[in-house]
């Protein structure tokens, strides 16, 4: 399956300035799975990425279904 599209959802404010927390849907044909990405940015640049995804999204989308 390729992924077609990342939406963003929201971007969240967080308490640490190096951090950045987005949620984002991902698309791919006509499945789309719902996810959070942890960012942390120092010195301008990306020092660390997390990438959650719905574990029940991405096992629908396994099995043909909608996520």
């Amino acid at each position: 399956m390729r992924v077609t599209e990342i939406r963003e959802v929201a971007v969240h404010d967080t308490a640490d300035p190096e951090v950045i927390v987005a949620e984002q849907v991902v698309v791919a044909g006509q499945v789309t799975i719902p996810g959070l990405l942890v960012l942390r940015v120092r010195d301008g640049r990306l020092v660390r990425v997390r990438d959650y995804l719905d574990g029940y999204g991405v096992a629908a989308a396994g099995r043909g279904g909608g996520g």
